[in-house]
């Protein structure tokens, strides 16, 4: 019995830590546009997706813009760009960044507080195709679904 008494308080610290953490994970809100095919260039096909994060009382909110490959691709194969749009307009527009190692996706992510009002995330994508005038095929990403900050 004494045995039991001694693993008790190890036993409600752990379900303690993983409450607390369920009930932080529960207010953080996180939503993602559909994936979107952007097609297959020199062997390599692709996908790409915005994604949103935030909560209503949160001073920021993250947008993100992300491009999945089938393999493996070489540096420098795969852009983006992410944007934070706010009441229909651009709240924050992020810079171009490309991948730096191989990958078999890569993603950019910014941050940003615009005040009150309905935000959404969206992105755009350069994959390598070695045609046209910078050798890449340009797409955008699909909206996400509305989050509404206080």
């Amino acid at each position: 019995m004494n045995r039991v008494l001694q693993k008790l308080p190890i036993h409600a610290l752990v379900v303690g830590i993983l409450l607390g953490m369920t009930v932080t994970l529960a207010f953080a809100q996180t939503v993602s546009s559909p994936e979107k095919s952007i097609g297959c260039y020199l062997g390599y096909c692709y996908t790409n997706q915005a994604e949103l994060s935030g909560e209503p009382a949160e001073t920021f909110f993250q947008a993100s813009a992300t491009v999945f490959a089938d393999n493996q691709v070489p540096t420098g194969y795969i852009g983006v760009k992410a944007r934070l749009i706010r009441n229909g307009a651009i709240c924050r527009d992020g810079d171009w960044s490309y991948n730096s190692s191989s990958f078999y996706g890569y993603g950019i992510g910014l941050l940003d507080n615009c005040g009150a009002g309905d935000y959404q995330g969206y992105g755009f994508s350069k994959v390598y195709n070695a045609v046209g005038s910078d050798g890449y095929s340009w797409n955008t990403t699909y909206y996400t679904p509305v989050l509404r900050k206080n």
